[in-house]
């Protein structure tokens, strides 16, 4: 079968960039007449099919994959990117990755080539597993993809919007360390994963630099939900337990509350707990969370903003974005208690 022309392949054939290539198919006035006229001649040589805009509406179509809803999350960045698409004036299409067969699950290169034949403009993966075959499947479709919150780290061609991550490892256990706490847990992160590996090393950094060797058995991985905060059950049953648990996200922070309460421990009287995002949720919590706060809605806002740019303007996209994290000091957290 033979292969669809990209339009790198036109840039090729013409000998120009991607960039101007796109600029010239679009009929941009910054670029050469010279250059306009060999794209041209590329494209009708290849037979490439230029996707255009619906001139009524000029609306750009946005695809989204989340990875899931029933987080702390994924709420608040799906409000940044709807209120974002809304007045950048694009459509979102967002479904979540846990849907559908496996082979055409959404995010799976098969879904994204078939959401490209229906019109899809950019695509925007938040929070999932992008692979060399995702990343191919959108060059192939000529569909620029944004991933927000990669859980793997990526090659330096792809878009990528994230947070300050260490930073914000560093500042969760710096605070604690303050307090004066020596023995710290860190749980519920996924330590493969590019947040949860950032978060964690923060969590190292901040130990040593107080003096303080981290204890591999305080460490214990997950995958930032709540059911991985339960397992702080078996921690906290230590004889030589720790005062202090800094948690990989929210979910995880809130999960650790209940073990708190199942084991007849106070938060924080008897254990510290400081959470990852400040999502919903954090604030109401009983005590209210202390949480490294992500700004997830403007993260959602410029995964859109460079999505659009890149449909619009048919330039490259914008090189890998991080917004900065901010401890949220509330009442979860105190100095350890004197013990018998």
């Amino acid at each position: 079968m033979k292969r669809v022309p990209t339009l790198a392949d036109v840039a090729q054939a013409a000998g120009v960039s991607k960039s101007a290539a796109s600029k010239a198919i679009n009929d941009r006035t910054d670029v050469s007449a010279a250059t306009v006229a060999k794209v041209k001649a590329a494209v009708d040589q290849l037979g490439y099919v230029v996707k255009t805009r619906s001139a009524a509406t000029d609306v750009v179509a946005l695809w989204v994959v989340i990875d899931g809803l029933g987080n702390y999350y994924s709420p608040q960045v799906l409000e940044g990117i709807v209120l974002e698409a809304e007045e950048s004036g694009a459509v979102a299409v967002v479904s979540q990755r846990q849907g559908g067969p496996h082979a055409r699950r959404p995010g799976s290169p098969a879904w994204m080539a078939d959401a490209a034949g229906k019109g899809a403009q950019a695509f925007i993966l938040v929070a999932t597993d992008v692979t060399a075959a995702t990343i191919s499947a959108a060059e192939q479709a000529d569909v620029p993809l944004v991933v927000l919150d990669p859980v793997m780290r990526l090659s330096s061609g792809v878009a990528t919007v994230g947070a300050t991550n260490f930073r914000g490892g560093v500042e969760a256990t710096e605070h604690l360390v303050g307090l004066g706490h020596t023995r710290i847990a860190f749980i519920g992160a996924n330590p493969r994963s590019h947040a949860g590996g950032d978060r964690l090393a923060g969590y190292h950094d901040a130990l040593r630099r107080a003096g303080i060797a981290p204890d591999p058995d305080l460490v214990v991985p997950g995958h930032f939900h709540t059911e991985d905060g339960l397992s702080a059950e078996d921690l906290l049953r230590r004889p030589n337990r720790p005062t202090a648990i800094f948690c990989g996200s929210d979910s995880v922070a809130l999960g650790v509350y209940e073990a708190c309460h199942r084991l007849g421990l106070r938060v924080p009287e008897d254990v510290s707990v400081v959470g990852f995002d400040d999502g919903l949720g954090a604030d109401v919590a009983t005590p209210h969370l202390t949480t490294v706060r992500q700004p997830l809605e403007q993260m959602g806002r410029l995964a859109v903003r460079t999505a659009v740019a890149a449909v619009v303007g048919g330039g490259p996209l914008a090189p890998p974005l991080e917004v900065a994290t901010k401890l949220i000091v509330r009442d979860s957290t105190a100095p350890p208690a004197q013990r018998d």
